[in-house]
């Protein structure tokens, strides 16, 4: 019994020390934040696009809120180097998981991710994030894992983990899906595919659980059914403008593709997994890859139509002269007539303040910085917007950038070579970015973000379309393009009004592209609906287009002159299928 007792206490003692000794730990390790990131889709990214970012935090105990900051470092010894740095648009101050999406610059050099303390600069945590083993070169295919893999270097995705905002998916190829998605990623899918994207949908008996509004909006066929005995696919009828790319051995439609926006659908009326892989090879080589819309270079070439401001020395020395000149001439005047020398006094100052108010003029000034943005805005059922801009900078001086409310981090094009260093680094916190920036160089930056439809378009019967205008101001030019036609269309007033149509005014939309000397206000127009009529499938459908171009000198610390130029595209909403 003596030893039994014995051997208890011990345990008990040892039983206690460990319990000290955890305690102890748990105390300590509560007392420090810890943070983790995930970034990329299921880890794979690709430089230069954007990327879903989740970080999580955890031991959270500060009384005050932290901020989130990522550092990325761009470039290599042989290039030259720079340093982006993003703050996400969150206030920490609890445990959670935080989420944001940030642009991918250069995946080979690790990301150091810091909690920092609001109120002091304090860092509370950080973490580096290497995302070499999952780089890829270029984008890449997003595949459900019920799909057979398609390609080795393609991410196994789960659909249900998909980002909520489209600009997300911008480093992905393709999307190949066979689940149910919520409504939220619908929504993200649909915008994304509206903007360049490129999806691709297995139905077969699974349409069932898949089923929604969303879905039907993006199918290339109306009154979709499933049609046991040819195989269990999908059947209905072809939208207008759909191809059949495949067929089953039955002779029904295997994969139909069609254009949405700016991207693709590519719909596979089978289910997933009644496909063999060569069968799902010979589809892969059906998908058009995804391409984003982009007006980065038209807009950096309504930027170089601006010619540089700059009082000319020779103005300046040539106005010396006159006042001495001036001065001369009237002392001269005065010593034969008091009256002709007080008239020629009098005559030379007023013809000196013009001269002085002229030079005065904003719009005269040295501009140190030249700038156009293009606002892009597409509304059918949805609405998504993209903002390219491009600034031309005529002194080294530091500039605070700011794109608006809601718009998200912007991207920057960063060219292949970072020779000038200085000019490349930049730092972006919450909805300003700062940077410092090199007499003559030149940036563009790109940033998408969701919009809430601010039209909406419908046909009327006898050559009569309805416009709702919910922009909050009168549209003074648009034109409407009806199945490959343009017409110019008088102002369109705010709320909701018909239009009757012109019949007289009606050309080909490639006859009003191909005009050789338009007028100096329709120049920007064409430029952007050149590009657009590239990407977009405006010779189809009913389109009405939107445009508002203003041109501003802002006067103050760094004078700058703004050319921001707004342009709407909405699509007729005839896609919808009801459930």
């Amino acid at each position: 019994m003596k030893g039994t007792s014995c051997i208890l206490r011990h345990l008990l003692q040892y039983l206690a020390l460990g319990t000290v000794i955890v305690a102890v730990s748990f105390c300590a390790d509560g007392g420090q934040p810890t943070l983790s990131a995930h970034i990329g889709i299921e880890g794979k990214t690709t430089p230069g696009r954007f990327a879903p970012v989740r970080i999580g935090i955890r031991n959270y105990r500060e009384t005050g809120a932290a901020v989130i900051r990522i550092q990325q470092r761009v470039g290599n010894a042989w290039h030259g180097t720079a340093e982006v740095e993003q703050i996400l648009p969150h206030e920490v101050q609890s445990d959670g998981i935080y989420e944001s999406v940030l642009p991918i610059y250069d995946p080979a050099n690790p990301l150091a991710i810091d909690l920092i303390a609001a109120s002091d600069g304090r860092l509370l945590a950080s973490a580096t994030v290497d995302l070499r083993a999952d780089m890829s070169a270029s984008p890449f295919i997003a595949q459900d894992r019920l799909i057979s893999r398609l390609d080795e270097q393609a991410a196994i995705i789960d659909p249900k983990a998909l980002p909520t905002q489209w600009w997300a998916l911008s480093g992905i190829d393709s999307l190949w899906i066979a689940s149910p998605l919520s409504s939220r990623i619908w929504d993200s899918v649909t915008r994304w595919v509206t903007a360049g994207g490129s999806l691709v949908v297995f139905t077969g008996t699974d349409f069932f659980r898949m089923d929604s509004s969303q879905l039907r909006q993006l199918l290339p066929v109306t009154n979709p059914t499933v049609d046991s005995e040819d195989g269990a696919v999908l059947t209905g009828e072809l939208r207008d403008h759909a191809v059949v790319n495949l067929l089953t051995p039955e002779g029904t439609p295997l994969m139909i593709h069609w254009q949405v926006g700016g991207g693709h659908v590519s719909l596979v009326t089978a289910h997933a997994q009644s496909l063999e892989p060569e069968l799902l090879r010979t589809l892969r080589s059906q998908v058009p890859p995804a391409s984003l819309i982009s007006l980065t270079a038209e807009t950096d070439q309504l930027l170089g139509q601006w010619s540089i401001v700059a009082l000319s020395s020779l103005a300046v020395l040539g106005l010396c002269v006159l006042l001495v000149a001036g001065v001369i001439g009237s002392v001269l005047l005065g010593r034969r007539s008091a009256i002709g020398g007080w008239v020629t006094i009098g005559g030379w100052v007023i013809l000196l303040s013009v001269l002085f108010g002229l030079i005065s003029n904003p719009a005269m000034h040295k501009i140190h910085l030249y700038s156009t943005n293009t606002s892009l805005q597409i509304i059918n059922s949805l609405g998504l917007k993209i903002d390219y801009s491009s600034f031309h900078y005529q002194v080294t001086k530091p500039v605070i950038w700011h794109h608006g409310e809601g718009a998200g981090i912007p991207g920057e094009v960063l060219p292949h070579s970072l020779r000038d260093v200085a000019s490349r680094d930049s730092q972006t916190l919450g909805e300003e970015t700062s940077l410092q920036a090199s007499s003559g160089d030149t940036r563009h930056w790109v940033n998408y973000s969701e919009s809430t439809p601010t039209f909406s378009l419908t046909r009327q019967p006898e050559s009569a379309v309805q416009i709702t205008n919910l922009l909050g101001e009168r549209i003074e030019r648009g034109w409407l393009l009806q199945d490959g036609f343009i017409i110019s269309m008088p102002p369109v007033e705010r709320g909701t009004h018909t239009y009757e149509l012109p019949q007289e005014d009606v050309v080909r939309l490639a006859t009003f592209l191909a005009r050789p000397d338009p007028d100096h206000e329709d120049m920007s127009a064409l430029v952007l609906l050149k590009a657009l009529s590239k990407q977009l499938p405006l010779k189809h459908g009913v389109w009405y287009i939107a445009m508002q171009d203003r041109e501003s000198v802002i006067v103050d610390e760094t004078s700058r002159k703004v050319r921001d130029l707004t342009l709407v595209l909405v699509q007729e909403d005839d896609v919808s299928d009801e459930i």
